[in-house]
């Protein structure tokens, strides 16, 4: 699947994945079908953007058919391409990681080293098959 990513979420990514972009985007992408099937929907593709292309640089990365699927689907819902929905699951998923670093930040009292450890190994890592708690769940 072609996904194409603006220098914010590319680098938010990279910084994320230790430079796997490729594992990063699978990861941001099952994140958000999951979400798609959830009480917890994603925010939508924002209107004013459907009739723009997606900028930045372009990178294929092999996807499931299942999480294809789901894309393709959703994008016929929003009225968006399935790269522009692509592109916009790795910024919700990058927003959802913020989420649950300043949650995880604030329960341990401030910013410590093992901050990085929750997003290595929090519910949203690559090969996780644990699905992210909904907003109600993490409060």
């Amino acid at each position: 699947m072609k996904v194409t990513l603006g220098k914010f979420a590319r680098s938010n990514l990279e910084s994320q994945t230790e430079g796997d972009l490729a594992s990063g985007v699978q990861a941001a992408l099952l994140h958000y079908t999951r979400r798609l099937r959830s009480s917890d929907r994603p925010v939508d593709f924002p209107r004013f953007r459907r009739d723009q292309a997606p900028a930045g640089d372009a990178i294929e990365v092999p996807v499931d058919a299942e999480i294809e699927s789901a894309l393709e689907r959703e994008s016929e819902r929003q009225e968006a391409s399935v790269e522009q929905l692509a592109g916009h699951a790795v910024m919700v998923y990058l927003a959802d990681l913020e989420d649950q670093c300043a949650s995880s930040e604030a329960w341990a009292g401030g910013r410590d080293s093992s901050a990085s450890e929750v997003i290595s190994s929090g519910p949203w890592a690559a090969a996780s098959r644990t699905s992210v708690a909904s907003s109600a769940e993490r409060a």
